[in-house]
């Protein structure tokens, strides 16, 4: 990623609109996730983020595009969740634990990453520092996932500074610092 995610969510809408022309709703229903997604992490309007995921929640229903479905309602509940927002009853939505045992039941693993990062993410924004380094450990590192490592790599890294700051045992504060200057060199 040589841009920053904010210049990405320009171009999403034309190709999404693109996809929705030609009859290629796979690919359009996945740009609008990415751009859910995107918005939701660079920290855009949450309302705005989940009016555009129950969009994309019904659009997946009507064109039968379930490939992701659970991924976007981790965004969506995500919202909810820093929003205190309450969505009507025909968005089906379903907890963050509630999709991780979705994940796990159907072998989903790009659903377990993308709801394990979510947790994390609110857990980083809660500044429970702690949970973020226990989630930290679910949530795989691939090469293939560039997003979610940078996410994951920021949030570990600012958590792991903040808890040797907090930490009175000086052991502890040196494996925190350790592991928050390794997030930094990455």
């Amino acid at each position: 990623i040589n841009e920053p995610f904010q210049s990405c969510l320009e171009s999403i809408p034309s190709l999404y609109k693109s996809g929705m022309i030609v009859g290629d709703f796979q690919s359009a229903l996945n740009c609008r996730r990415q751009y859910c997604n995107i918005a939701f992490y660079i920290g855009s309007n949450l309302r705005s983020v989940s009016n555009a995921s129950v969009i994309l929640l019904q659009q997946m229903r009507k064109y039968k595009q379930s490939m992701a479905i659970h991924r976007t309602m981790s965004t969506l509940e995500a919202c909810r969740i820093l929003s205190g927002e309450v969505f009507d009853d025909h968005t089906a939505l379903k907890s963050l634990d509630e999709l991780l045992v979705i994940g796990k039941e159907t072998k989903d693993s790009v659903t377990l990453v993308k709801v394990s990062l979510d947790q994390m993410y609110i857990s980083f924004l809660f500044r429970d520092y702690a949970a973020v380094i226990n989630i930290e450990e679910t949530v795989p590192h691939s090469p293939h996932r560039r997003v979610q490592n940078i996410i994951k790599i920021f949030c570990v890294g600012i958590a792991s500074l903040s808890l040797a700051r907090s930490d009175t045992d000086s052991l502890k504060q040196h494996v925190w610092r350790s592991k928050g200057e390794e997030a930094l060199r990455q």
